[in-house]
C-alpha cells in the first residue's frame, strides 16, 4: 500500500510538465493532434457497445501495464525505469501504457523517434481525461494487431471463441501475449513459438490466485 502511495505521489508530480504540453498542443491544434483525438474517442465510443470479458481487460493490464489504474496514460515511472536500463545496461525496454498503445494504432505513427513518442504521450493524456480505462482497454483489444490475419474483434473470436463476454483465463493469456509478439504467416520463423509460450507463462505468472 506504502509502495502505491509513493508511486501515484511520484506519477502525480513527474507528469505536470506533459499535462502542459499536452494542453498546449490540443488548445493551439499542434500537429494534427486534435484530429487524432476526436477520431479516438469516436473508435472508443464505437467498440464501448461491444462488451469484453473483464477477464481479458484484467490480463491486458497485467501484462502491459501493472500501473494502469495510478497514472493518467503515462506511466512517468516505467519511463524512468527504461532509460536507466537504456544508458546503463544498453537493454530496450517499453514503457508504453495501454493508453499510448491505442493511440499509436489510432494515429497509425511507428517510426522510431524522441518526438512520436512525446507526441504519443500528449495524445495519450488528452483521451485519458475523457474516457474511463475499461473504455480504452475495450477499445484498444478491439482495434488491435495480434499477428498475421489476426486483428481486432475478429481475432479475439478465432483465439477466444465466439462468446467475448465469457472467455478461459488461458485464452485469454494467448490473446495478450502476442501483443508483444505477434503471430508471423509461419509460426517457425524467428523462434515466435517459443518467444511465445515463454511470454504466457509471464503472463501466468504475474496473475494472483483467487
Amino acid at each position: 500500500m506504502a509502495k502505491n502511495t509513493l508511486s501515484l505521489i511520484f506519477i502525480k508530480i513527474s507528469i505536470i510538465p506533459l499535462k502542459v504540453f499536452s494542453y498546449l498542443f490540443e488548445y493551439f491544434k499542434i500537429d494534427n493532434i486534435d484530429k487524432d483525438l476526436k477520431k479516438s474517442l469516436e473508435i472508443i465510443d464505437k467498440y464501448s457497445l461491444i462488451k469484453i470479458d473483464e477477464k481479458l481487460l484484467n490480463v491486458l493490464i497485467i501484462a502491459e501495464d501493472r500501473r494502469n489504474t495510478l497514472h493518467c496514460g503515462v506511466d512517468t515511472i516505467a519511463i524512468f525505469r527504461a532509460i536507466k536500463v537504456r544508458v546503463f545496461k544498453k537493454v530496450y525496454q517499453g514503457a508504453s501504457t495501454i493508453e499510448q498503445q491505442f493511440v499509436r494504432v489510432i494515429s497509425n505513427r511507428y517510426e522510431k523517434s524522441f518526438y512520436r513518442k512525446f507526441r504519443e504521450q500528449l495524445l495519450a493524456i488528452a483521451v485519458s481525461k475523457r474516457r474511463t480505462k475499461s473504455e480504452i482497454s475495450n477499445a484498444y483489444l478491439s482495434i488491435a494487431y495480434y499477428g498475421y490475419n489476426l486483428e481486432g474483434i475478429t481475432a479475439i473470436k478465432k483465439i477466444c471463441g465466439e462468446n467475448i463476454k465469457e472467455i478461459d483465463l488461458n485464452r485469454a493469456i494467448e490473446l495478450v501475449s502476442r501483443l508483444k509478439y505477434p503471430q508471423p504467416k509461419n509460426i517457425n520463423n524467428n523462434n515466435w513459438l517459443e518467444k511465445h509460450i515463454n511470454r504466457n507463462k509471464y503472463i501466468l505468472g504475474k496473475i494472483k490466485p483467487d
